[in-house]
C-alpha cells in the first residue's frame, strides 16, 4: 500500500491532537485546503467550491477564513463529521 503525504499528514494530525487532549489543551483542528480537502474525500475540488460549499459545508461551522481573507481552510473534524451523520438540525442552528 502506498502512502500519499496527505494521509499521512493527518495521521500526525490525529496523533498531535491526540497528545494536546492528553495534555489538557483545547482540541486542536485540523485545517484542510480546498485541494487537501479534495484528496482525503476523494471529490473534485471543482464539486468542493460550487456543489457542497455554503450547501452542505458552511462558514463558521465547516470552514473558516482566516484573517478575514479570500483562503478558505476546511476544518476536518466537522467535515468528516457532516460525511458520517449527515446534516442535522444542530448543525443548521450552529449556522
Amino acid at each position: 500500500m502506498v502512502l500519499t503525504g496527505t494521509f499521512i499528514w493527518h495521521i500526525v494530525s490525529l496523533e498531535l491532537q491526540n497528545v494536546a487532549k492528553k495534555m489538557g489543551n483545547i482540541m486542536a483542528y485540523t485545517y484542510l485546503t480546498t485541494e487537501e480537502l479534495s484528496s482525503t474525500i476523494k471529490y473534485d475540488a471543482r464539486v468542493i467550491r460550487e456543489q457542497l460549499k455554503d450547501r452542505v459545508l458552511f462558514e463558521g461551522i465547516h470552514y473558516i477564513r482566516p484573517f478575514g481573507g479570500r483562503k478558505i481552510l476546511f476544518i476536518w473534524e466537522r467535515v468528516e463529521e457532516e460525511m458520517l451523520n449527515g446534516i442535522t438540525t444542530e448543525s443548521l442552528l450552529l449556522k
